[in-house]
């Protein structure tokens, strides 16, 4: 096989649809097989027409398609979608590809066409869940997003994406993945881990940096859910909750810690010094302040006499003494000392002393202890946060425990305010007035004064700090309380409190109010995250149901190729209730075409996705029916194969509509070849027997002159059925219906279900049943007939339709060619008419030719100068004559591009071509038109020379605008003049090539302004004017035509 029937082969064989086209015309030149199966047309039908065929839409939106694909062929190669709509009228959706190439020496376009109607459907009905989960997540703050199962496609995400990645979620569509760009490049492969663990049926949460226009600074808090149907991994869905501001507040906190360590490094010091015998020689620093003493108030005392009960110090000074450095942790009451002892030598080497500091430490081990609480709380309240399977009251309060935990108070609690009311959510400990549900007035609530502040409302003692008279102190009887204002989705909630009805001894430390402001805003991250759960659990009960209702045959199995799972859809496709399928394999499999199916089942569970499996089945009930099957791996949480998912689409209908497409593009192929009406006739009868299944039928012609139809043509089946004398010109129903002309008339077919005793035929023959008349355009009627009522249902009229269609081009096509060949013939009278033309225009030059040559021999002989005017007239008029035909010859009737042309200014233009005594008047009201300017100047100034050549020298000519229709409507203008007129008898030859009644005139100027207006697709009409004189009228509004009174 040569390169080149390779490649004729692979076109024909193809799946895609193949149009070759000229770039510069758009016109089809080739196409391959499967054009004609998705545009209903045949092949040779689509060659040498326009691509705008196939295409959908009204005429001008067609017609704009078509400059489409020559602008588009004119770039670089094109992808594009194309509505097509095919012969029987059906709207389909190609996916278009272009490249422009040269093919054996042509340049041309090669069009690939993949029918995706389906797909379209499909993504619509993605996108109304896409527009339902938009709706659902328009003004909410997280990301909401979904996947398909191999991350090849964002199903969906809503715009909160741009405002947390800085992405556009346009880019998610081109590339899925394009979220990981916005992703901290240190954080891409825990976001790839998590991508796998969700891969692999696996819940995941994580944290992680995003957003690079912001430096990376923002975090985001994820939660991923695999979604199974059927027990398939169908798509991943979750979101993502921007905790910036926690992660902020946890930062803020663990720096608020390290001042707090740093403060311990800058504490008062007590300086002292001991002799030889252990006696206090100096004592000094800030730190004797909180000892209450004065710098050397112990001079010359003994350590044994100041600490005499505290053998710690004393034991590290006589260590010290021996030589020893010894450190000491030491309490003193309240108050805490790190002291260093330190051994002083003299020249000689022996200790003769001690140096001592004390740092006062106090305030470093509270804030120690500080921080260590906070950090338990910390790793606790992540710990038990983090839980899952908690409800959302048991989140709750296990945080409020936390809260109470750190700050020593007894009662925990989370209100809800609404208006002027307070609700108590959740809460812990015991207090009667505080539990979950109990309502209080604000007015008798610490809430009331928490709500109206940015941070925490602190109070030790309430008595002591001014609420002894308050209602929310005699109300509660809560002494100690400390509570933050709670902000959920950006508007407040309530608030989040610890109290207690004992007083505190002591205010809260900044450690503590900063532990209670990350509780209150980790609280309402949680109460944001159950919302949104919520709705998304609603959201994906509500695609689940949607799934469940498919129109497709979904049948799950395991590896054994058993029925696990049977849908309603299968049930009704097979024949086989659910009860009887599940726990089998194969049902409904005949035992001779077992073996292909587990062909097929092994390729699945090899890991293979197999698609466009065609099959059929014999149902119970007996009847028969055409599939296409498509089957997919189930992977298990292990990486191997546990079963398969399969989807059935009864393909019955479609295969069908295949058979009988075939039918129609093979009649359509031999009525192209068809070259007179009884040919096309005859084709056009035999077609219904293959394509809808009915032999009889029969072709009129419609005869205008008559108004009258013949039959042309008729099948062997309709002269038995109908009989052999049954010309059906008057066919009519029992209810008088004359079916032929009915359909002829209304253009719409006359589907007729049940004839008996109604159809009237010229031999009284009364067989027929029901029937189908279909109009043939302007040409005439197809009908088929049954003898069973009710044999046609709407499928097969519209098949027929289609066949009208093909049948009434064909007429068409036939008359075509009679046209054609009439053009023939009448363009050979035209050659015959203009040798006459040539003629005549010799003889009329040739007399004022030889008129100037004989007053020229005169003017010789006679030296008369008179004589030499008279050829000077002669050659004038010769010249006038070569002008006009030159006119005539060169643009005749074509017109250059229009354009708004204002009458009243162009008449004055042309008037300066008029020479001698006569005036214009240009009457007000000439209406602008859209015309060829110098064109329609060469009409006004011929009407004007016309005027002035054929009246007295003062003739005066008028332009004015024509009335002619009912009312004041200007339908266009009136050139007239007060000169002798033109005589009625004389009128129907004044626009005659040459004619005139002036013997110096060239009878071509009147011929010139009836070219002109009827390129503009005017009117022209000679008549009397108002002075009687003559009178020129141009109607703009109508056909081209020349009326005469």
């Amino acid at each position: 096989m040569s390169s080149g029937d390779f490649y004729r082969q692979l076109f024909e064989e193809v799946s895609d649809a193949i149009v070759v086209y000229d770039p510069e015309t758009a016109v089809v030149v080739d196409a391959n097989p499967a054009v004609a199966d998705l545009t209903g047309y045949s092949v040779e039908a689509l060659v040498g027409r326009p691509v705008t065929q196939f295409s959908s839409g009204p005429p001008e939106e067609v017609e704009r398609a078509a400059a489409e694909l020559v602008d588009r062929a004119a770039e670089r190669d094109q992808q594009f979608e194309w509505l097509v709509e095919r012969a029987d009228g059906e709207i389909r959706t190609a996916e278009v590809s272009l490249h422009r190439t040269e093919i054996d020496g042509d340049d041309r376009v090669l069009a690939i066409l993949r029918d995706v109607t389906e797909r379209e459907r499909d993504r619509a009905a993605l996108e109304e869940s896409r527009q339902r989960l938009s709706l659902l997540t328009r003004h909410s703050p997280d990301v909401f997003w979904m996947f398909s199962a191999d991350w090849k496609q964002c199903l969906f995400i809503n715009d909160a994406y741009e405002r947390i990645w800085g992405r556009s979620t346009d880019a998610l569509e081109a590339d899925p993945m394009d979220f990981l760009a916005g992703v901290h490049p240190d954080d891409r492969e825990t976001v790839r881990d998590a991508i796998e663990r969700l891969a692999n049926g696996s819940r995941v949460e994580t944290e992680y940096r995003v957003n690079e226009g912001e430096d990376f600074e923002r975090w985001v808090w994820v939660e991923g859910v695999p979604i199974y149907e059927d027990g398939e991994l169908t798509r991943h869905v979750g979101f993502a909750r921007d905790i910036t501001r926690r992660k902020r507040l946890v930062s803020d906190l663990r720096e608020q810690n390290e001042r707090l360590s740093a403060l311990t490094e800058n504490v008062p010091v007590v300086l002292f010094e001991l002799d030889e015998d252990g006696v206090f020689v100096q004592s000094t620093g800030r730190g004797l302040d909180a000892l209450g003493r004065e710098p050397g108030q112990v001079v010359g005392q003994s350590i044994d006499e100041v600490y005499a009960g505290r053998e710690e110090i004393r034991d590290a000074c006589r260590r010290a003494l021996d030589g020893e450095s010894v450190s000491r942790t030491v309490e003193l009451g309240d108050v805490v000392f790190d002291a260093w002892y330190e051994p002083a030598y003299d020249e000689s080497g022996d200790v003769d002393g001690v140096i001592g500091v004390a740092v006062d430490v106090t305030e470093r081990q509270r804030l120690e202890s500080e921080l260590r609480a906070n950090e338990r709380a910390l790793t606790d309240l992540h710990g038990r946060a983090s839980r899952t399977g908690l409800s959302m009251e048991e989140r709750l309060r296990e945080l409020l425990d936390i809260g109470r935990e750190r700050l020593g108070l007894p009662i925990g609690f989370v209100t809800r305010i609404d208006g002027r009311e307070q609700r108590v959510v959740e809460a812990v400990g015991e207090h009667e007035g505080l539990q979950p549900g109990a309502t209080r007035s604000l007015e008798e609530a610490y809430c009331r004064r928490t709500i109206e502040r940015e941070g925490l409302l602190g109070i030790r003692n309430a008595p002591e700090e001014g609420w002894a008279d308050d209602a929310a102190y005699r109300e509660s009887g809560l002494r100690c309380y400390l509570g933050g204002r709670l902000v959920v989705d950006g508007e407040l909630y309530g608030t989040v409190c610890f109290a207690s009805p004992e007083p505190r001894d002591r205010d809260f430390s900044d450690a503590e109010r900063a532990f209670v402001e990350l509780v209150v805003q980790w609280l309402g991250y949680e109460i944001e995250r159950d919302r949104y759960e919520s709705e998304l659990e609603s959201l994906t009960r509500e695609v689940v149901s949607i799934l469940e209702a498919s129109p497709l045959a979904i049948i799950e199995v395991d590896a054994s190729a058993v029925v696990r799972r049977w849908n309603d859809a299968a049930e009704s496709l097979f024949g086989i209730p659910e009860s009887e399928a599940v726990g089998t394999k194969y049902p409904a499999i005949s035992e001779s075409r077992r073996p292909v199916f587990e062909d097929l089942f092994e390729r699945v569970m090899a890991g293979e996705t197999v698609t466009g499996v065609e099959g059929s089945i014999e149902r119970p009930d007996g009847t028969r029916r055409d599939l296409s099957i498509n089957a997919a791996p189930v992977t298990e949480a292990d990486d191997g194969t546990g079963g398969a998912v399969v989807t059935v689409t009864d393909v019955t209908g479609e295969r069908r509509r295949q058979r009988r497409l075939d039918a129609l593009r093979r009649a359509t192929q031999r009525l192209v070849e068809a070259h007179t009406d009884d040919a096309v006739a005859s084709i056009a009868v035999e077609a219904p027997s293959e394509a809808v299944g009915f032999p009889a039928a029969a072709v009129w012609r419609h005869d205008e002159t008559t108004d009258s139809f013949d039959r042309l043509a008729a099948t062997d089946a309709w002269r038995e059925l109908v009989g052999e004398g049954a010309a059906l010109s008057a066919a009519t129903a029992g209810d008088g219906i004359d079916v032929v002309r009915d359909a002829f008339e209304t253009g719409q077919r006359t589907r007729l279900g049940d004839f008996r005793g109604g159809w009237a035929t010229s031999d009284g023959l009364d067989a027929i049943g029901s029937a189908v008349a279909v109009p043939v355009g302007q040409w005439g009627v197809l009908a088929v007939a049954a003898e069973a009522p009710d044999a046609f249902d709407e499928t097969d009229a519209k098949v027929l339709e289609t066949l009208a269609g093909a049948l009434e081009a064909a007429f068409a096509s036939v008359a075509d060619e009679q046209q054609i060949r009439a053009n023939e013939r009448e363009l050979r009278r035209q050659n015959e008419q203009l040798e006459e033309f040539a003629h005549v225009v010799a003889h009329d030059i040739r007399g004022p030719l030889t008129a100037a040559r004989g007053f020229l021999e005169i003017a010789l002989e006679t030296d008369a100068d008179e004589h030499f005017g008279r050829v000077a007239d002669a050659h004038a008029r010769m010249e006038r004559m070569i002008d006009d035909l030159l006119t005539l010859a060169r643009q005749g009737r074509s017109i250059a591009e229009r354009e708004p042309v204002d009458l009243a200014a162009l008449a004055e233009t042309a008037w300066t071509q008029v020479r001698g005594d006569a005036s214009v008047e240009i009457e007000a009201g000439l209406p602008v038109v859209s015309a060829d300017a110098s064109r329609l100047e060469e009409v006004l100034a011929n009407l004007f020379r016309n005027a002035v050549e054929h009246a007295d020298p003062g003739v005066t000519v008028k332009v004015g605008p024509l009335r002619t229709g009912e009312g004041d409507a200007v339908e266009g203008f009136f050139v007239e003049d007060d000169g002798p007129g033109i005589p009625a008898e004389k009128r129907p030859h004044i626009f005659d090539f040459g004619y005139t009644t002036d013997p110096t005139g060239t009878g071509l100027g009147l011929s010139i302004v009836e070219e002109v207006v009827e390129a503009h697709g005017w009117s022209v009409r000679a008549t009397s004017g108002r002075d009687g004189g003559a009178r020129f009228e141009i109607d703009t509004s109508g056909p081209a035509a020349v009326t005469l009174d």
